[in-house]
């Protein structure tokens, strides 16, 4: 099984003095799209104003466009030291037992704008680069990374929690629609024109990271779509599952109702 999910937009500072090293990363056939991606970067950030526009900052967050000017010689942590956003609190890694670690160090890929694919203990520099961002000379980030990445996962269950943004990045070929799932978190509202389902905004990452860190943490692992889905309800989530067809993923909603 892998668990797909997105990067955050907030970053700590990596902890020690090991700088990047691309050639120790997961995924090593990216390496050269990385050092590309870098070099842009990079060289987009060393324009205040310009940067600014393009990475979606003020100048109070200047200090992330100064985080790109030497990634390569920057301070690094593990990947799951470096996101600090709300599904990764709520994912909660380190707080994992070492076997349930391992576990998610196999299990997690993080689509990063800047990396491609990263799994959890992959060491990387904090850094700022949105999924919508153009780089100079290379395009669209998640064009950069489409054609690099789309036969890189194996024929295994794969479970998307990523956001629209990113799920650009990496789409199901058509043999792997069968064994994909994507995952929506909806709410139940009732009002006036009776109960319905809605897409949750801002608790959408954080249910997100409670489901990864349930399926890293359950004994049993999914091998299929529907075995997923029974794992969810038996922890108690309520979902509704929608198979796969010769054109698009299998889609489980998980359904809150108290957020």
């Amino acid at each position: 099984m892998r668990l797909l999910l997105p990067p955050s937009e907030s970053k700590n500072d990596g902890r020690t003095d090991s700088p990047l090293d691309l050639t120790m990363l997961s995924f090593p056939e990216l390496t050269a799209t990385r050092a590309k991606a870098i070099a842009a970067l990079e060289k987009l950030s060393a324009k205040p104003k310009t940067a600014r526009t393009a990475l979606g900052i003020s100048e109070k967050q200047d200090f992330e466009r100064l985080r790109n000017l030497d990634l390569l010689a920057a301070p690094t942590s593990p990947a799951a030291d470096i996101y600090s956003g709300v599904l990764y609190e709520a994912l909660d890694l380190h707080s994992l037992t070492a076997t349930q670690r391992r576990r998610a160090d196999a299990t997690i890929l993080i689509q990063s704008s800047l990396f491609g694919w990263l799994t959890p203990a992959d060491r990387i520099p904090a850094y700022r680069l949105s999924g919508d961002v153009t780089l100079p000379r290379l395009g669209t980030v998640a064009s950069l990374w489409k054609k690099h990445l789309q036969k890189s996962l194996d024929d295994e269950l794969i479970v998307d929690m990523r956001s629209g943004t990113y799920s650009k990045f990496w789409q199901p070929a058509a043999h792997q629609l069968a064994h994909t799932v994507v995952i929506k978190v909806m709410q139940t509202v009732t009002d006036g024109r009776g109960t319905r389902k809605i897409a949750v905004s801002h608790f959408n990452k954080a249910t997100k990271g409670r489901v990864a860190r349930y399926l890293l943490t359950h004994k049993a692992i999914a091998t299929s779509a529907a075995e997923l889905n029974e794992l969810l309800q038996a922890g108690g989530w309520t979902t509704e599952h929608t198979d796969a067809t010769a054109k698009a993923p299998h889609i489980i909603e998980v359904i809150v109702k108290d957020l």
